[in-house]
């Protein structure tokens, strides 16, 4: 979280303040967890005002018939998408293989 604050989309006190809030508050949480596969959500597409220059891609992964997690990466929407996309996969596809075993 502490990365959040050298971004140059938060240099405005008060949008640093209503980012924090959000997550304080369980709204990026509730967009993290609903998800089915890889979904990137780009700035007003997150449908929390406070994250309109921010970006979230999620995937799920699987333990078992019940239990599934959801690795997340929460950043500007100027981030590299080829190189952290490939990286949320392959981490929530080793998160998968690792509990199976």
């Amino acid at each position: 979280m502490s990365n959040v604050f050298g971004q140059p989309e938060f240099n405005d006190v008060n949008k640093l303040k209503k980012f924090m809030e959000a997550f304080e508050e369980g709204e990026v949480m509730r967009l993290v967890g609903n998800t089915n596969g890889l979904t990137v959500r780009i700035g007003s597409e997150n449908k929390i005002l406070a994250m309109d220059d921010c970006t979230i891609i999620s995937v799920p992964y699987r333990i078992d018939d019940e239990k599934v997690g959801t690795i997340a990466v929460i950043g500007p929407t100027r981030m590299e998408y080829k190189k952290v996309i490939p990286l949320v996969e392959y981490i929530a596809g080793n998160m998968t293989k690792l509990y199976k075993k």
